[in-house]
């Protein structure tokens, strides 16, 4: 008798893993078809209802697919009549993704941004710098972070200085000077100067590589 219901027990356990596990790959299935949707701009509305429904049930889960999809679909909802969420949205996602994951320097980035549209250029300084200290080197932060710094409001722009140069640095150490001449030349009164001090900090076998490159790239506009 013991043994059946041991049996039974462990049957009914099974099942109910079973149940949940698929319910669990539906759920990632959901905001992850969702995300693709929102950052191709080709969300539909019920992908979008189905994907807060499914992220409301998960607000706590610090899983990778749960909070991207969240960010996301805070960022935008990829709808052909809207561009972006409420900057509320983002920032709650944004900080749900800090609880999380604290030293993320992409998510102190995405609060940058949303202050630089709340024109709050304080929390702008504040939230670039702690992107740039917990991102120091990615290169996909750090191409969006000079581009943040560069189009930023003066105030704030004076502050960041110092952390521009820091990411033109990495740039040019990295020879990825296509990027640099590319923010340098979008905003060249204002990046030229920290662009300079960058140069002069660098080695020199960087820094004429980066002259090379930029002689190459004038010669080949030129012709």
């Amino acid at each position: 008798m013991a043994h059946r219901i041991l049996l039974s027990a462990i049957a009914i356990a099974a099942l109910l893993f079973a149940v949940f596990g698929l319910a669990e790959e539906s759920d990632r299935r959901t905001v992850q078809w969702a995300e693709l949707g929102a950052l191709r701009h080709t969300l539909s509305e019920a992908d979008r209802l189905a994907a807060e429904q499914v992220l409301g049930n998960h607000a706590g889960d610090c899983r990778a697919d749960y909070r991207r999809a969240a960010t996301a679909l805070s960022v935008g909802s990829g709808l052909p009549d809207e561009t972006a969420r409420q900057p509320g949205l983002l920032e709650e996602s944004v900080r749900a993704q800090l609880r999380c994951s604290p030293a993320d320097g992409n998510a102190w980035l995405l609060l940058a941004i949303a202050s630089q549209e709340a024109q709050e250029p304080e929390m702008v300084v504040r939230y670039t710098n702690l992107s740039q200290a917990d991102a120091p080197r990615e290169g996909w932060i750090i191409d969006r972070r000079v581009d943040l710094i560069s189009s930023s409001e003066q105030p704030a722009f004076d502050a960041l200085r110092p952390a521009l140069q820091r990411d033109f640095e990495v740039l040019l150490g990295d020879h990825l000077f296509d990027k640099v001449s590319a923010h340098a030349s979008r905003y060249s009164q204002r990046t030229g100067p920290v662009l300079e001090a960058a140069l002069a900090n660098v080695d020199m076998e960087i820094r004429d590589s980066f002259v090379r490159d930029a002689a190459l790239r004038q010669a080949k506009i030129t012709q």
